[in-house]
């Protein structure tokens, strides 16, 4: 079940809810969405929907489309395009047919002929790159009255409310007649009440402007098209459901590998835990020593394997993981039921326009508006109190994270980039692909200045032999805390508070890798997050610098190398006097360590 929807604003307090909940109740897979009025484009996901929208680039309260969706129907999305405040795209795959929706909303049947002209050839241009054989669906509020007119059956059907077409009838008949399409939502035969999708404020009068147009081809797959009245979000336009004939596919998608939090305050905080969790590191490596020695394994991939799983079983064991807070939802059950009133007090109005009855429903209706934002400002007054206890308690860490959350502007998520062309590209695999291209070229430039020195020249220093216990030891403890681990979930606390049984191990695999000139696989990946630089465009992949989240071990080997290095060309540069000298003594400690 699909429905499009002119929602009046999602800007209030609680509407975005207001809306899902109404989808939910009428058992609505997906809703095309106009009148957002939120600035910019992105998605939100919830456990139960996922919203998509389209809106402007300045924060004019106007316009705005998108897409609400419910949980089945999330795992079906292939693409979603944003490509203006009036028009946006989703593309769905289909168990036979791929299925391309296009929510749109038209300029008022009063605007000037060169906003709607515009807005067409926009809509013209998205229909026209639409897979040939995928299933299109254009619904929205398109401001058309569509008439009975005899020449114009190819394109629409005789149950309308209207006689003739305005001037959005005639620009919207035009249009599906070049782009072979039908107007779908005048094909059903229906009580007016069931045809009619805005009654203007005040009035009893009802038109038919919003709807739903489908490819000529597929026209046998929409079973039934009406407005209902019943589903309210305090918007002058009815919910217009469409019954679809067509069966949803899952898209396989990536399992994303989850970061681990571990519970580290527990061995900053507590000698008990703390002690705990190193005798449970000793026990396991003993266990594990016995089987190693029976298979005289030195691989140095099987040596890290088995110490990480030694590390991260006993962190399981005796710290945990840390619990994951759910935002707390202001809009509870109280509101809920609230809304639910209202709605009830509308659909009595609709029965019977009473003056009790409309007196019934607008007092209904400010008293939720009112106990929305009540709700919202007590939920906001509730995290500057917390704010103000960790300051007390002096958390200096959480007090900033807690600020830092609470003062940071939405941050919607962005699933589409620019190709190196500028177009906008969504398909996953395709932007991945866009992703490796920018980083490839950004991170892979030839050196200018090769290192002066050869490789028998560096073997001649007395800085070769394996590295000692107490450097290792020095290297772990120099590590800062609360710090991202790398892909294997590690985090320095772990390695820091392991005490002599991981400092052991560590001694054994840096070892064997000095010795066989080889690291672990595992050391050289790293997880590459890219941050955006302030201002610019989200979309263009140039606008973003990357930080690489290394694994902690390997920073304990790459740390014994940089105080060698350090010491080493400290004692090199003490002669050196200052100016074109000085520079080059740094040219020579970048190579030093490229190398």
């Amino acid at each position: 079940m699909m429905a499009t929807w002119n929602v009046l604003t999602l800007k209030q307090p609680g509407k975005m809810q207001e809306v899902a909940s109404e989808m939910a109740k009428y058992n609505i897979d997906l809703i095309a969405l106009q009148e957002v009025r939120w600035q910019g484009n992105g998605r939100i996901d919830k456990p139960d929907f996922s919203l998509m929208y389209s809106g402007t680039e300045e924060n004019t309260g106007l316009y705005g489309t998108g897409f609400l969706v419910n949980k089945s129907v999330r795992k079906s999305v292939m693409e979603y395009e944003a490509v203006n405040d009036r028009l946006c795209r989703l593309r769905l795959k289909g168990k036979f047919r791929n299925i391309t929706i296009i929510s749109a909303y038209a300029p008022t049947n009063s605007d000037d002929i060169f906003k709607k002209e515009t807005f067409y050839e926009k809509l013209e241009e998205i229909c026209q790159k639409v897979p040939k054989y995928d299933m299109l669906l254009v619904m929205g509020d398109f401001n058309a009255q569509i008439g009975k007119n005899e020449d114009q059956k190819q394109v629409s059907g005789p149950h309308t409310l209207h006689d003739a077409n305005n001037e959005n009838g005639e620009l919207l008949s035009e249009f599906a007649i070049r782009n072979k399409l039908f107007i779908r939502s005048t094909s059903f035969q229906h009580k007016n009440i069931h045809l009619g999708t805005w009654k203007q404020w005040g009035t009893n009068e009802v038109t038919q402007i919003d709807h739903v147009l489908v490819s000529s081809r597929h026209f046998s797959s929409i079973s039934d098209i009406r407005s209902c009245r019943g589903p309210n979000c305090d918007s002058d336009h009815f919910l217009v459901k469409s019954k679809i004939r067509e069966k949803l596919s899952t898209v396989p998608r990536k399992n994303k590998a989850r970061t681990i939090k571990w519970n580290t305050d527990i061995l900053r905080n507590d000698p008990l835990r703390t002690h705990a969790y190193k005798n449970a590191i000793r026990n396991k490596m003993a266990e594990t020593s016995e089987m190693i020695n029976s298979q005289n394994s030195d691989d140095v991939n099987d040596m890290w394997n088995t110490a990480k799983s030694i590390i991260t079983e006993a962190a399981e064991e005796q710290i945990g993981r840390m619990e994951r807070k759910r935002i707390e939802e202001w809009y509870d059950e109280e509101c809920k039921q609230l809304i639910e009133e209202k709605n009830m007090a509308r659909k009595r109005m609709l029965e019977r326009n009473t003056r009790n009855n409309r007196e019934r429903y607008h007092n209904l209706r400010k008293e939720s508006k009112k106990l929305l934002k009540k709700k919202k400002k007590e939920a906001l007054k509730k995290k500057i109190k917390e704010i103000d206890q960790l300051s007390r308690e002096n958390e200096q860490r959480k007090f900033y994270a807690a600020v830092n959350r609470m003062t940071k502007k939405f941050q919607p998520k962005i699933n589409a980039c620019r190709n190196t062309n500028g177009d906008i590209i969504t398909d996953e695999e395709v932007v991945l692909k866009r992703w490796e291209q920018h980083f490839k070229e950004l991170l892979n430039e030839e050196q200018s200045e090769p290192t002066s020195r050869t490789n028998e020249q560096i073997l001649e220093d007395d800085n070769v032999n394996i590295p000692t216990i107490s450097e290792i030891r020095k290297s772990i403890m120099k590590m800062k805390n609360n710090r991202a681990p790398g892909d294997d979930n590690i985090t320095a606390e772990l390695l820091k508070y392991g005490g002599d049984a991981v400092e052991t191990m560590m001694l054994e695999i840096i070892s064997t890798i000095w010795e066989k000139e080889k690291m672990p696989e595992n050391w050289t990946t790293g997880v590459l997050c890219p941050i955006l630089k302030k201002g610019g465009d989200k979309t263009n992949c140039n606008n973003y610098r990357g930080i690489m989240l290394l694994n902690t071990a390997y920073k304990v080997l790459t740390s014994i190398l940089n105080e060698r290095l350090r010491k080493y060309l400290k004692q090199k540069s003490e002669n050196i006097n200052v100016g074109s000298d000085r520079i080059k003594v740094h040219r020579t400690k970048f190579s030093y360590c490229v190398k």
